[in-house]
């Protein structure tokens, strides 16, 4: 069986449609950094002793209380705290807490007052007791 093939010419007085250009694409708006977030991992039940916070790289090595404390101050951007071991209070967590002391107006006797801690820890679901 024979099949026929048949070709069709196109009509050579038939214009041809000029293609548009393609838009150009826009350029990108910059993308601000935002802010580390207020958010905190900080769990229910989180007890903070201020007795852990008493001695600077004394004998409360390891600290739960301390490690919270650093944990903290890091979510709000002072890096300095987790250059020191986790639970223990030493030049990093300290040079932290006086910055963060700094920037939020606290008026008190030491970075490691009450009223330091508290502020610090205001918003997670952290109790502060003596």
């Amino acid at each position: 069986m024979d099949i026929e093939e048949t070709t069709s010419t196109a009509d050579s007085t038939a214009k041809a449609t000029p293609i548009e250009e393609a838009p150009k694409p826009k350029a990108a708006k910059p993308v601000k950094a935002e802010a580390p977030s207020p958010k905190t991992d900080v769990p229910a039940g989180t007890v903070i002793q201020m007795s852990a916070l008493a001695e600077v790289c004394g004998n409360t090595k390891n600290s739960e209380s301390v490690r919270w404390v650093q944990r903290r101050l890091i979510e709000l951007g002072h890096y300095a705290a987790g250059s020191d071991l986790p639970g223990w209070l030493c030049e990093g967590t300290v040079g932290a807490l006086t910055e963060y002391q700094a920037k939020a107006k606290i008026k008190a006797e030491s970075e490691r007052d009450r009223a330091v801690i508290e502020s610090l820890m205001k918003g997670t679901p952290a109790s502060i007791t003596v």
